[in-house]
């Protein structure tokens, strides 16, 4: 895993970063300026109303991007009661990190 803050070096991952932020609604968005999480609310409930952050702010300090790189993905679907297996095409695709040249093999197992 990897997280991406406001100060990595990778250009790359700098813009999946800005990229991520403005995908998401400015009411996700503004959850970010609020107060630090897990410290005892205070009386002041305009501080969880903040102005709206919206696409075109620059994404807060605090917003992180997570960037996962799975091993396998076990799937189990509920509403169907399915469940598959995703691996990695195989040696030469893990080594690859070019994610359009990477497949996947998918398995039906049992729920």
């Amino acid at each position: 895993m990897t997280v991406v803050k406001v100060d990595d070096q990778d250009s790359h991952l700098l813009q999946a970063r800005e990229t991520a932020w403005k995908r998401m609604s400015d009411g996700a968005r503004s959850q970010f300026a609020w107060p630090h999480p897990g410290l005892e609310r205070g009386s002041d409930d305009s501080l969880f109303s903040p102005d709206p952050v919206t696409q075109e702010s620059a994404p807060l300090e605090d917003f992180c991007l997570l960037v996962l790189d799975p091993a396998e993905v076990d799937h189990l679907n509920l509403k169907s009661n399915e469940r598959y297996l995703y691996k990695p095409g195989g040696p030469e695709n893990r080594e690859e990190k070019d994610e359009a040249s990477a497949s996947w093999s998918r398995l039906r197992v049992n729920p």
